[in-house]
């Protein structure tokens, strides 16, 4: 359980980040619809760049440690994004940009952890498990949205607490975790 809702906190600022997007860089930055769609394809690209540096990394290193590391830059980046939020977009844009795409070492580590509980209904435990992500993704978007301010307060506030919750969850819940293929984490 705690590698599926470390998970979900992490996702969750993402979610908030694509509920806010089209505010924060065409209301708040004034940026039209190609800069935005430009800027808003990097973030997709970043997780694509990390997902496959993931790939080539965890042929050497554990997926948990991955994790931990993905958890970690996340968390750091979401409170540089939090105490930057009244910055320039040449700032606010790469931090938002890098806090999405670290999700490509965190999504695939967080799945093969989990997958190795559920080996026999692993398709059942990961539709759960996107079914929690969307649904928790959603609300902090909600949350994000319900305290609309015209800042990027709190966006980039939701987005910080959700990482910050996700690492320490992941870092208190996961003391004495020994990976099931017997290599030491």
């Amino acid at each position: 359980m705690v590698f599926i809702v470390s998970q979900i906190l992490c996702s969750s600022g993402m979610y908030t980040f694509i509920t806010s997007s089209s505010f924060i860089y065409m209301e708040h930055f004034h940026l039209g619809a190609t800069p935005f769609a430009l800027i808003f394809a990097l973030n997709v690209t970043l997780m694509m760049f990390f997902g496959r540096l993931n790939a080539s990394i965890v042929k050497t290193k554990e997926p948990f440690v991955l994790l931990r590391m993905g958890t970690i830059m996340q968390a750091l980046l979401g409170i540089l994004l939090f105490s930057a939020q009244n910055a320039s977009i040449y700032v606010v844009a790469p931090l938002i940009g890098l806090y999405i795409g670290i999700l490509g070492l965190i999504f695939s580590n967080s799945i093969a952890l989990t997958l190795e509980f559920f080996p026999t209904i692993s398709a059942s435990a990961n539709a759960i498990i996107g079914v929690l992500q969307y649904s928790v993704g959603a609300l902090m978007g909600f949350i994000a949205s319900s305290f609309h301010d015209g800042t990027l307060f709190p966006i980039t506030g939701v987005m910080m607490v959700v990482s910050l919750c996700g690492v320490f969850l992941l870092m208190i819940g996961s003391r004495g975790y020994i990976p099931h293929h017997g290599r030491a984490a």
